[in-house]
């Protein structure tokens, strides 16, 4: 995921073209939402890894390959 803080669809939509980025891009203005994980301070990147029924297993934490197939239903 991308996310940006200060831009608009247009802008969002010129800088995934260009970059060729087909994954999902979040727009948060002024980083209102991802404040409320992070705290005021934004230490990019950051990870989140969220388990199915959206229960938020580790935030801002080193996520691992294992850690993401532990959560993966079978």
């Amino acid at each position: 995921m991308t996310l940006f803080g200060d831009a608009d669809n247009a802008s969002m939509n010129v800088f995934a073209d260009s970059h060729g980025i087909e994954h999902p891009i979040v727009l948060d203005n002024g980083w209102s939402t991802t404040a409320r994980y992070t705290g005021p301070q934004i230490g990019l990147p950051a990870m989140t890894l969220i388990k199915p029924g959206l229960e938020m297993v580790k935030v801002n934490g080193w996520v691992s390959e294992s850690d993401i197939e532990a959560v993966l239903p079978r």
